[in-house]
């Protein structure tokens, strides 16, 4: 009993985290970070130099949105609850 419940606890703590990285991704935090470095390589590099004479304005990057995002980060959470409590209870 307790490798079924560790092993189901070590599955729902990884769709936990990949739920948590989504939510992260999805909120915009790394937009700045992409802008900036978008806007670096256009004036360093000799092709980004002539696309921003040409251009004159660099588009800011949006965040990509993931539909399974909410549900994973629940299923996650509610899995890693509910073996926590069941370790708990089999093994105190």
């Amino acid at each position: 009993m307790l490798t079924i419940i560790n092993h189901t606890f070590l599955a729902s703590l990884t769709f936990t985290i990949v739920g948590a990285l989504l939510f992260v991704v999805q909120g915009g935090l790394f937009n700045g970070i992409a802008y900036s470095f978008k806007r670096f390589f256009a004036r360093v590099t000799k092709n980004g130099t002539y696309t921003y004479e040409l251009d004159g304005d660099l588009e800011f990057v949006q965040a990509p949105s993931y539909t399974f995002t909410y549900p994973l980060l629940l299923a996650g959470l509610i899995g890693c609850i509910m073996t926590t409590i069941l370790s708990l209870v089999f093994y105190l």
